[in-house]
């Protein structure tokens, strides 16, 4: 039986990888917003063309990516054609999406992120932290 590693790298490369906040989930009295995948691999060899995160909260959302300059290029706003550095936070709107376009060489690391939920103004759950992963 195959691992879930050996799995990925059967797998045929994926061209956008798609990461979705979800809608709140009431847990024992106390809202929650879950990051599905909470990690995303990006395999160095063959990585996605794009990362997809789309908004499914109800409300906005603020990603800070703090290391994406490590997996993630440039992304220029749509309005203002301004390229925002990693160390700002980015908007996501409401039912909306934010997508960067990956870098072609990538480095092994593990790298963790955050996404401010402001329909329940806390953070949403991963693993601990969501994060990308090389592999």
């Amino acid at each position: 039986m195959p691992s879930p590693a050996t799995k990925r790298a059967l797998e045929k490369p994926e061209a956008v990888r798609r990461v979705l906040f979800t809608k709140p989930y009431d847990i024992e009295g106390k809202e929650r917003v879950f990051v599905i995948p909470p990690t995303v691999h990006l395999d160095y060899e063959n990585p996605p063309k794009t990362i997809e995160f789309v908004n499914q909260t109800g409300g906005p959302v603020t990603i800070w990516l703090a290391a994406g300059g490590h997996f993630l290029k440039l992304r220029k706003d749509p309005e203002t054609h301004v390229a925002q550095e990693f160390i700002t936070p980015f908007d996501v709107p409401t039912k909306g999406q934010l997508i960067f376009d990956v870098k072609e060489k990538l480095t092994k690391g593990e790298y963790e992120y955050n996404v401010y939920c402001e329909v329940i103004k806390d953070y949403a759950q991963g693993h601990s932290s969501p994060n990308l992963s090389c592999p």
